[in-house]
Formats: C-alpha cells, sequence, structure tokens
C-alpha cells in the first residue's frame, strides 16, 4: 500500500507516509468522544506537525469539571505538552470558580498556575468579604 501512497501523493520519503497515515488516523478518532484521547497517541509520533495537533485537540476540550480538567492536565504531562497550556487549563477553572463566588476554589487554582497577582487579589477579596460577614453577624465559616 505505501507504494500506491507514494505514486499518488506528494511525499519525500517513508516517514512522511508514515505521519500522514498517523495524522489522518488521529483525525478520525477525534470524532467519538469516547475515544478522542487516542489520538493523541497517534498524534504524538508525527514530530512537530503532530505536537501541533496534541496542542490543538487538548485547547479545545470543553472542562465542564474537575475531573475532565485533571484528566486533560495528566495528558498533557503524559504528552510532554509545555507548561503554559497546563497553564491555560488552571487559568479557566481558575476563573470559573471566582465568577460562581467560589473563592477558595479559585485561590486554589492560581496558586497552581503561580499567577501571583490573581492570587492577592482573590485573597484580598476573600479577606473583605470575610471581614464583611463578621461584622454583619454571620458566624458563618472564616
Amino acid at each position: 500500500h505505501a507504494g500506491c501512497l507514494r505514486e499518488t501523493l506528494p511525499f519525500d520519503d517513508d516517514k512522511s507516509i508514515r505521519q500522514f497515515c498517523l495524522l489522518e488516523y488521529g483525525r478520525g478518532l477525534i470524532s467519538d468522544p469516547s475515544i478522542w484521547h487516542l489520538s493523541l497517541a497517534y498524534f504524538s509520533e508525527c514530530g512537530v506537525r503532530g505536537r501541533a495537533h496534541v496542542r490543538g485537540l487538548l485547547e479545545s476540550q470543553p472542562i465542564p469539571s474537575i475531573r475532565v480538567a485533571n484528566k486533560l492536565m495528566n495528558l498533557c504531562r503524559k504528552y510532554k505538552i509545555p507548561q503554559d497550556l497546563m497553564t491555560i487549563i488552571i487559568n479557566r477553572m481558575g476563573f470559573r470558580a471566582m465568577k460562581q463566588g467560589r473563592l477558595g476554589e479559585a485561590i486554589m487554582w492560581f496558586a497552581r498556575s503561580e499567577e501571583e497577582e490573581l492570587l492577592l487579589r482573590l485573597a484580598t477579596r476573600s479577606a473583605v468579604q470575610m471581614l464583611r460577614r463578621r461584622e454583619a453577624g454571620d458566624e458563618g465559616l472564616y
């Protein structure tokens, strides 16, 4: 089959044919939500182009829960994706928690990404909220 591919497609060598086939097969796996992550193994065998596919796929994944965020970060580690993508995932989770008023969770996420400015703002906001509750006589958790 490789000979047929060589005649019909503009490849320089067998390595290019192999990478083309792996990329195409990986792209096919993406459409199935239960096995999309398997495509990463195929993409990771394809050098720079494959790493670009891995990165794009991980960046585009919805993150509906902490479990999914942790799964994506584990995949980043497994496929040696640069730290900046993990930071993007962590920050997305931190901003979501912040918008939902879960400041403690947001602080936890931003601490993982080492976002010092955001951490300082959140810690200040959290302290102000606790003081207001205390002044209002709210004996809830501090």
